[in-house]
């Protein structure tokens, strides 16, 4: 994943973005909340002490078939993200 692509998402939930509002009145859902992994490519590191916020996601995994068919399954995961206010830039 590069840096440009760490801050776009391909989904939209507005029973997340009511959660993370909740949680940090400050950031705005789908723009300063990342997980760990997406804030450390836009080359920010989390401050001591901080604690994740947990929301559902769906993940989507790609298969191809001996035929060549290709199927897409989506499965529920739990992500953890920090907001703006908890990270620092390296």
């Amino acid at each position: 994943m590069t840096k440009s692509q760490a801050t776009k998402f391909k989904y939209f939930s507005k029973k997340n973005a009511d959660k993370l509002h909740k949680a940090c009145k400050h950031c705005e859902p789908y723009k300063d909340w990342f997980t760990f992994g997406r804030w450390v490519k836009q080359c920010f590191h989390i401050k001591k002490g901080s604690h994740s916020t947990r929301i559902p996601i769906l993940i989507e995994k790609g298969s191809r078939d001996r035929h060549g068919k290709v199927s897409v399954e989506r499965y529920p995961i739990t992500a953890s993200v920090f907001c703006r206010c908890q990270v620092e830039a390296k």
